[in-house]
């Protein structure tokens, strides 16, 4: 299941560096689990200076059917995803758009929203928040 998982991710960054690269980039960097910190790295050009950016990529594939987003934040009693990224973006997929949003504010503002607690994935080791659509596109920009 990981490796099927796994695959699916990684179309997913593509995707999203092929939307990023309509501004002006000069180069990306995919992690490819080399950098756990984050998956992607683009580095723009931008008044003449050189402007590196990081991005966490997620994608929420039941978010069609549930009207709720999920965000890991805990995985076997440890933090992982938005928690343990040390990107400057999260972003998601959601359906065929992607939303992102700056990783500390979305944290900051995710901590005051309603939200319900649950578990499932990787054999119900991880834990999530299920946001509803309404309030993630609060939280995030589309790009």
């Amino acid at each position: 299941m990981f490796k099927q998982d796994l695959v699916e991710w990684q179309k997913v960054e593509r995707e999203f560096v092929s939307r990023l690269m309509r501004y002006d980039v000069k180069s990306i960097e995919f992690s490819q689990g080399r950098f756990p910190d984050w998956d992607v790295k683009a580095t723009f050009v931008k008044d003449w200076k050189t402007i590196e950016r990081t991005y966490e990529i997620k994608a929420d594939f039941k978010a069609e059917s549930t009207w709720n987003v999920g965000i890991e934040y805990m995985c076997n009693w440890h933090p992982s995803g938005i928690y343990t990224s040390k990107s400057d973006y999260i972003v998601y997929k959601i359906w065929d758009k992607f939303y992102y949003a700056d990783r500390i504010r979305f944290i900051i503002e995710l901590s005051k929203c309603l939200k319900a607690d649950v578990c499932g994935w990787d054999n119900d080791n991880s834990q999530m928040w299920l946001v509803k659509r309404d309030v993630f596109n609060l939280l995030t920009n589309e790009l």
